[in-house]
């Protein structure tokens, strides 16, 4: 969210036929984003349903938004003990929550209400601590907040981040390079590189005329992400 990147002028192409056309290139990618976070073919079958929910109409949007809905709540609710002592404090049952224009009927949850309700009541079931991915807020609207995510969740969410980059004209094939204080630098990435702004004026320049970047993008201080 706080990213900002620039998109070169070049030839515009079917996005959604970008798998096929470089398969190899793709499946690279697609395994560098869900490390961790299951099979290759899981990853395939999820970007594949994410990208064709965009040619959803409106109403089919919506239908699918609310079946996913009773699917999260009802996990929630039998899984989570925070969520099934809140509803039960609302008198409230997952079948009370059917779609989007329910969830006012849920009392509002706050990050302080979920540090205090302790780890073992807001993480899932059976979920070994050991196995989450820990993202960690920076604090910049308060205190810091740590999120547990699984396997598959963090899968999601790194694909759900590439749908918006090939929204925004991404492609496997582009060349991207990220702007970024030394801090954040990363180990080598498929077709990316990091140029740290530390470095001096021309051998920035000289960095960029070397690589001819497709895509520029800058990182900001943001959120970190472990294991």
């Amino acid at each position: 969210m706080g990213n900002s990147q620039k998109k070169f002028s070049r030839p515009l192409f079917d996005l959604d036929k970008m798998f096929f056309w470089s398969p190899l290139d793709s499946r690279i990618m697609i395994i560098s984003l869900s490390q961790g976070g299951g099979s290759l073919m899981v990853a395939i079958d999820t970007i594949c349903e994410l990208l064709r929910s965009r040619r959803l109409s409106s109403d089919e949007l919506q239908s699918l938004c609310d079946r996913k809905l009773r699917t999260m709540i009802r996990h929630a609710f039998e899984t989570v003990p925070y969520y099934r002592a809140l509803f039960m404090s609302a008198g409230l049952s997952p079948e009370d929550v059917q779609n989007t224009d329910d969830l006012k009927r849920i009392p509002v949850t706050a990050k302080e209400n979920l540090t205090a309700a302790g780890l073992d009541d807001i993480l899932t079931r059976g979920a070994e601590r050991g196995a989450c991915f820990i993202s960690r807020t920076s604090g910049s609207c308060g205190k810091p907040f740590t999120t547990y995510l699984g396997r598959r969740e963090h899968m999601i969410r790194r694909l759900l981040g590439l749908r918006r980059l090939m929204d925004a004209g991404f492609r496997p094939l582009d060349r991207v390079c990220i702007l970024c204080d030394p801090a954040q630098l990363r180990g080598w990435r498929f077709r990316t590189r990091y140029l740290p702004l530390v470095l001096a004026a021309q051998k920035q320049i000289e960095f960029l005329q070397e690589m001819r970047p497709t895509i520029l993008k800058r990182i900001r201080e943001r959120s970190a992400c472990s294991r």
